[in-house]
């Protein structure tokens, strides 16, 4: 099984897989942390948020799309991740038409071999990490390229709300009837 979250920077989803992650290796499904890709990105010297650029934003999306050659996983983000952030950077001319392209393929490609997709619209206010960037409008720019991406390429997803607790609780109560005991 394949599961993963998407929304927008500073929704809460490392904060969901961490609250999961027990739950998660007891079920035998392998906890995918993504956003420690985005603080090694940074640390090495390069840009993200709204200053990625060609090489960053292969980077980002070949790490989630690296996942796939294994089975049995749940990760904090997912290609309509990478590719909402790319479009972004493209429509602002930061990112080529070619790796806008092949991001996008990228995505139209994996995205159908989820098993499940959880998104995770903004509701809260972001906590400053010292890494993503703290713009609301920026994060909401990002929550409506992703929602418009799952939509126009019928992407079956399951929208999950309310605190960190409910949130928890409604995944696995989406999850738990695929896992074996």
């Amino acid at each position: 099984m394949k599961y993963a979250l998407t929304g927008s920077h500073g929704v809460g989803k490392t904060t969901i897989i961490n609250e999961l992650y027990d739950y998660l290796e007891e079920s035998k499904i392998k906890p995918i942390i993504n956003s420690s890709n985005a603080r090694k990105i940074a640390l090495s010297g390069r840009t993200i948020n709204d200053s990625g650029d060609d090489i960053v934003q292969m980077i980002v999306e070949c790490s989630h799309v690296s996942k796939f050659c294994e089975d049995d996983w749940f990760a904090d983000r997912s290609v309509l991740d990478g590719y909402a952030y790319t479009k972004y950077l493209h429509d602002k001319g930061k990112v080529s038409d070619e790796v806008m392209n092949v991001v996008g393929k990228l995505m139209s490609t994996f995205v159908k071999l989820y098993d499940n997709i959880f998104y995770i619209p903004v509701e809260f206010n972001m906590v400053k990490d010292g890494v993503r960037k703290e713009d609301d409008q920026f994060q909401k720019d990002i929550d409506k390229i992703i929602f418009n991406t799952m939509y126009d390429n019928n992407v079956h997803f399951h929208t999950i709300t309310g605190s960190i607790i409910e949130r928890v609780e409604k995944i696995k109560g989406i999850i738990h009837p695929h896992f074996d005991f």
